[in-house]
């Protein structure tokens, strides 16, 4: 981490006094990882039924086929929009260990330890059985972290989840109890604190985020539900309402 970004996590949009009840980062990220019966047909069958036969078979490959497809392509979405891999050249030789959800995704190991971190903390105490809002372009976090989404959309800040869903969301969660944990990516985080200084660090475009909406209707809904900042990490930041602390 460089000093630079180091004091970012730890500054003004980061709450002070709040980054203390952080779980130590892991140092113990895993490394380069250990690595139909036959159709008989009847006497009277004929070949008609042989043709059905191979026509089974044939559709059943392509199904097959079509499933293996969609599990690598779903495999590929996890590992890019989770993780976030090899976008700036890093090496994929990584693990988050002690993890159903990630024993078998090979990561880069900034990647790795910013997960690890994050659900190191979720799993305490079982926070990651609250419902989440995710922002920032993370919406895998929500299959890592086994956990249910708040609104229709692992992803609201997709356009194509349009505006007049999201404000239906919201206002839902305003007419409710539940106050669900809201996690996003440290660079949505340095603009939600208004830190110049970490806006400026991370290149944000400052007309993008302040032509977002739907962030700044998030923003307002937490600082109306009372919401601070609990955990952050170079990849990573989380809020819960005060008692969902």
């Amino acid at each position: 981490m460089t000093g630079k970004l180091e004091k970012f996590i730890s500054g003004s949009f980061c709450n002070p006094g709040t980054l203390g009840k952080n779980l130590p980062d892991r140092t113990d990220i895993q490394h380069d990882a250990p690595a139909d019966g036959d159709f008989a047909p009847g006497p009277d069958e004929g070949r008609s039924i042989r043709d059905d036969h191979t026509g089974g078979i044939g559709v059943a490959a392509g199904l097959g086929i079509m499933m293996v497809c969609l599990l690598i392509q779903s495999i590929g979405f996890i590992t890019h929009f989770a993780f976030g891999d090899g976008v700036d050249g890093e090496s994929r030789d990584s693990y988050v260990t002690g993890y159903d959800k990630t024993a078998h995704i090979k990561t880069t190991a900034s990647n790795a330890l910013n997960l690890q971190g994050l659900m190191d903390y979720m799993y305490v105490d079982g926070r990651n059985e609250n419902s989440v809002i995710l922002y920032g372009g993370i919406p895998g976090i929500g299959y890592i972290l086994d956990m249910p989404s708040a609104i229709t959309t692992f992803w609201p800040d997709l356009d194509s989840y349009n505006y007049y869903e999201w404000a239906k969301d919201l206002q839902r969660l305003y007419n409710s109890a539940e106050d669900p944990v809201v996690i996003t990516s440290l660079q949505t985080a340095a603009w939600m604190g208004r830190d110049d200084a970490a806006i400026d660090y991370f290149g944000l475009d400052r007309s993008d985020y302040e032509s977002d909406s739907k962030l700044a209707d998030l923003m307002k809904y937490m600082d109306d539900k009372g919401y601070e900042q609990v955990y952050s990490n170079e990849g990573y930041a989380v809020y819960m309402a005060g008692q969902g602390r």
